[in-house]
Formats: structure tokens, sequence, C-alpha cells
């Protein structure tokens, strides 16, 4: 049977997203191992999770020295950077494993089949902003379709098929991973639109319910005007979409967010209970 494994990286005053994650995974799916790699030192312990400290991961992985060293003052871009790198070490320590990476502020409602059925198909699988096909009624949205990059770099999917995208990807990101629209740059997420030309084993997620978030609002609310069902598999709370909730701008994931923010509050709990040492923590550790 294939390994199924689910990592992302944070800082530990994220932690507790991180762990909020991973057991929203484990909920639907029990199968998978679940991985953080932190940025900086940290002391606790779940019995559930792996995690990996980045003085560790350095010394036994060239890459993620390198990337450190590149991009060792600027924390943002040496989180994103670091997604090749902590995907390919896993696929390399478990060759036969399927592997997702998710940003630390998403929440699973439901097994992720979609994404394990597209690895089973290909080696690397995107999951797309939708953002508006029509530059009406907003063009301002619909130009961020050339701005912001066509795919979330917040989920990815992959196995030992995707390994040659993720070194490539790994690479681009130390030429520059920044926002430079200028020139053609959004962090780590404008080079995956190269995927699919270059990396024949690259596979789209097409189901609207994964990585869903403000950037797919309008998309979302046309498809349900429609009357087309929507099973919502996988959201991505970063800022503006929990902004647009708190607003009464997006009914559709009020619920879900109330869910989420229960999970993490829980999560909040028991991480001050386990004492988790860091600099302050955890008095310092994110909420909702």
């Amino acid at each position: 049977m294939t390994d199924l494994i689910c990592c992302t990286i944070v800082t530990p005053s994220h932690i507790s997203k991180a762990v909020t994650l991973l057991e929203s995974l484990k909920i639907h799916n029990e199968q998978f191992k679940l991985v953080i790699l932190v940025t900086e030192p940290i002391s606790f312990h779940l019995d559930s999770i792996e995690v990996i400290e980045l003085k560790d991961f350095v010394s036994i992985n060239e890459s993620a020295a390198l990337t450190k060293s590149t991009y060792q003052f600027n924390f943002d871009a040496l989180r994103w950077s670091l997604k090749p790198v902590l995907l390919s070490h896993l696929l390399n320590r478990q060759k036969e494993a399927f592997v997702i990476y998710c940003d630390c502020d998403m929440y699973f409602l439901s097994n992720p089949a979609k994404l394990i059925s597209g690895l089973k198909r290909g080696g690397i699988v995107l999951t797309p902003h939708w953002r508006p096909l029509e530059p009406s009624p907003s063009i301002h949205n619909f130009r961020l379709n050339f701005q912001d990059g066509l795919f979330n770099a917040g989920c990815i999917a992959v196995n030992k098929k995707g390994l040659a995208a993720l070194s490539w990807w790994s690479r681009s990101c130390l030429s520059g991973c920044e926002i430079d629209r200028a020139n053609g740059l959004f962090h780590d997420q404008r080079y995956l639109d190269l995927m699919l030309i270059y990396f024949p084993n690259t596979v789209v997620c097409r189901d609207l319910g994964y990585n869903v978030a403000d950037w797919n609002h309008q998309t979302r609310y046309e498809w349900l005007s429609k009357k087309k069902n929507l099973h919502i598999s996988l959201i991505h709370f970063s800022a503006n979409t929990v902004k647009k909730i708190l607003a009464g701008k997006d009914p559709m994931l009020e619920p879900f967010y109330k869910e989420y923010t229960s999970h993490l509050n829980q999560t909040l709990n028991k991480l001050i209970t386990s004492n988790v040492i860091n600099y302050g923590l955890p008095n310092k550790l994110e909420k909702a």
C-alpha cells in the first residue's frame, strides 16, 4: 500500500495552525503520516506528528542548506522556497509515497481523494486559483490571473514522478522569491505555470472544492447560481478569506470557519498544556 504523507512548513508561532491542519486531515484519513518543518528551534511533542527543525534539516540536506543560506534574512522567502526541498526529501526517504504539502492556514473537510487520484495519473498535482474567466464584472480579479499565477502554491501533491519538477522549482525559487510583477514574479508561485508545459506528468485538480478561498469567491458563487453542487474538501483560510467571512461576504464558508476556529482553540489549549518551549511561546501562538 502506498504511503501517504502530509507536510507543512511554519515558524514556531504558527505551530497551532499547523497541528490543526494536519489533525483535520487525520480525521478523514487515518493513513496519513504527518510532518511539520519548523524554521526556528522549538520543543514540543505530539505522538501523531513528526517535527523536523530546520537546523537539523540543513545538516543532512544540501538543498535545504543552500536555501537557508540564500534567504536567511528573508523568513517568508525561506519558508516558501523550502517547499520543494521538503517534498523532495520526503519522497527520497519513502520512494513510493504520495506527499501533499499544505500551507498551515488550510483545513480539510474530507478525505483528499481527488489529490490522491491525480497522483495515480501523474507526478505532481496543482490546484488552480479559479479566478474569474471573464473581465467583467471585476477587471482587477480577472487580471490577477496573469499577475499572481494560475495555480496556488499553498497546496501541492507529488510522487516520485514529480521529483524533476520539484528540483526545477527549487532552483527557480533560488533565482528569486518575491513579488516583482514587472518581472513576472509572485513569490514561489508564478513558476508553477510552467510545469504544465515542461513537465508532462503535471496534473491539474479541476475540483473547485479544493483550495477554496477568497480568490475563487466569484467563480464559486457563479457555479452555485447555475444550481450546481459544490462539495468543499479543502479550505484555505488566508487573511483575505477570513476578512471576507467576518464581513459577512462569504456565507458559504461561515459554518466551516466556526468549525475551524473551534478546532484551533482546542489545539491551542493542548499545546499550552504540553508546554511548548520557544522564545516566549505558547503565549505567542498564532490564533485564527
